[in-house]
């Protein structure tokens, strides 16, 4: 599955702290565009949002790299007999 985002949550996501509220839409054809903004920061740019918007893309792909990767290595571990990491552990679904 392919992550996707929103500009709400990219920009919630880099400016945790700076911004209160963010509302976007996005007609059939169009870019999305910010229709409520509440912040202690002005708004970014279009090129600022496009950005943002990718990095978080990118950190949501790295989050479920990671997730996958660590999932793989408890599956090795189990089936070799090896102690599971508490990391690990914590992926196997019971």
């Amino acid at each position: 599955m392919e992550n996707t985002t929103t500009i709400g949550e990219a920009l919630m996501w880099k400016y945790p702290d700076q911004i209160r509220e963010c509302v976007s839409k996005q007609k059939v054809g169009q870019e999305p565009e910010i229709v409520q903004w509440e912040a202690d920061m002005e708004q970014p740019s279009e090129s600022e949002i496009q950005t943002i918007m990718n990095e978080h893309i990118a950190w949501k792909d790295a989050q479920d790299q990671a997730k996958a990767d660590l999932k793989a290595s408890a599956k090795a571990k189990l089936i070799a007999g090896e102690p599971l990491t508490e990391e690990e552990a914590d992926t196997i679904v019971l």
